[in-house]
């Protein structure tokens, strides 16, 4: 099994990387800082999916900074996550999906549905 550090030097990563970048005019997408080391941020992971295999859509350029907020805040979610009641994960849906980004949502639906047994 390949390390994910050693999977973010593969060239398939450092060309959807780039594209990321370029499609955010090489600035954070949150505080918009042009100065600071851009990373390339996936907003979630799927087990068996490449780093290089998730659609432009999901991939987001933020600082450092702005990088580590993220990771926070996806840590936070994940742990309420456990816990929440049906309740509160219909809420949640309400909340969400109107502003869900359908495409990215067809992209993992159709073609990154894992198999049977998986």
């Amino acid at each position: 099994m390949t390390a994910y550090s050693e999977k973010l030097k593969d060239p398939r990563w450092q060309k959807k990387r780039l594209q990321a970048l370029e499609l955010a005019k090489w600035k954070c997408e949150f505080c918009e800082d042009e100065k600071k080391t851009l990373h390339v941020h996936h907003g979630a992971y799927l087990k068996g999916l490449e780093p290089w295999g998730y659609p432009l859509s999901s991939l987001h350029c933020l600082c450092e900074d702005c990088h580590g907020l993220a990771e926070g805040y996806k840590t936070i979610i994940n742990r309420w996550l456990l816990y929440a009641k049906v309740e509160d994960l219909e809420t949640l849906a309400e909340e969400i999906l109107p502003n869900f980004d359908l495409v990215t949502y067809q992209y993992f639906r159709n073609e990154h549905t894992p198999k049977a047994g998986l």
